[in-house]
């Protein structure tokens, strides 16, 4: 039983390491709509690159 107490503790531990470091990596705002006349973020990416 120990060894699964000690396992489970670890795997959180791991979940919540990757969550710290993934979370602040998710860009918020990022809405489904965007308004007329206003680029999609992708194009503005694009049109830098070209």
């Amino acid at each position: 039983m120990h060894e699964f107490t000690v396992g489970f503790w670890w795997a959180a531990g791991l979940f919540w390491a990757a969550a710290a470091v993934c979370g602040p990596l998710i860009r918020g705002g990022a809405g489904l709509h965007h308004e007329a006349g206003r680029p999609e973020p992708l194009d503005e990416i694009v049109g830098v690159l070209i």
